[in-house]
């Protein structure tokens, strides 16, 4: 566990004094399917919500990429707007997340980060990495590689990394996922 420090004591992990954007806590869809991630999303000190999303699971030699997708539908049409990719080792256990891939010995870090994209879902309109002066992590309570499949809960506490790639979109400085639950099939 980190000790507080001067940046936590001004900021802290809820910070209540950063911009805040009721266009990150708008509901968005997911695409109605076995394996989902449940959470709840905030933006702290504006509010709140349920946060369902889409999981995917890729399995590659020691480590494992799963993301989590939310979407914006256009009648048949799905345009994905969040994405929360991980990336970890093949293995049950709990993860502190970091916000860099690998440390100084060029070793794989547990790590996270939150994007917000715009247009039909390949432009990247905005990044959040993980705040490392709070509690991040994910915990992987089953794992069968046989069965390709895995589960867990995590929680994550973001801060803006860039906004606003033209969209003229203004986005939350902090953004929160607390209290998540997933499921994934691994491809």
């Amino acid at each position: 566990m980190k000790e507080p420090c001067f940046y936590q004591f001004l900021y802290g992990c809820n910070d209540l004094a950063t911009i805040k954007s009721q266009v990150d806590l708008k509901a968005l869809s997911y695409i109605d399917a076995c394996y989902l991630c449940y959470s709840t999303k905030s933006v702290p000190g504006f509010g709140s919500i349920n946060w369902i999303s889409n999981t995917l699971g890729y399995n590659f030699d020691s480590i494992i990429k799963l993301e989590f997708k939310t979407y914006f539908k256009n009648i048949n049409q799905y345009y994905l707007r969040e994405r929360i990719g991980f990336i970890l080792p093949q293995k049950l256990g709990n993860y502190t997340i970091s916000n860099t891939i690998r440390n100084t010995k060029n070793e794989l870090n547990p790590f996270a980060s939150y994007v917000r994209t715009i247009d039909d879902g390949d432009v990247v309109d905005g990044v959040w990495q993980v705040d490392t002066f709070c509690q991040n992590f994910l915990n992987i309570t089953q794992f069968n590689k046989e069965d390709k499949y895995i589960s867990g809960e995590f929680e994550l506490h973001l801060v803006k990394k860039k906004g606003d790639a033209g969209s003229g979109i203004i986005y939350s400085d902090r953004i929160n996922f607390i209290n998540g639950k997933f499921q994934a099939n691994i491809n």
